[in-house]
């Protein structure tokens, strides 16, 4: 990744789009199912939120503040 910062114009956005895919398919290829944009929202009583990476919230942990 550095030496493609190192990079300008086309040749940095193909070494960066080399890198994607290098990244995805070796290293992390959960990573892009494992990041949603969703939000939780929970109001203020509702505790105890676990996040499970690849499910998203567990309701089983879930509990009422006092």
């Amino acid at each position: 990744m550095r030496a493609a910062a190192t990079l300008g114009g086309d040749p940095r956005l193909r070494a960066y789009g080399r890198l994607d895919a290098e990244i995805a398919r070796d290293s992390a290829p959960i990573a892009p199912f494992s990041n949603p944009t969703a939000h939780d929202l929970f109001s203020a009583r509702i505790g105890c939120q676990a996040y499970q990476p690849l499910y998203g919230i567990d309701l089983a942990t879930l509990c009422v503040r006092h």
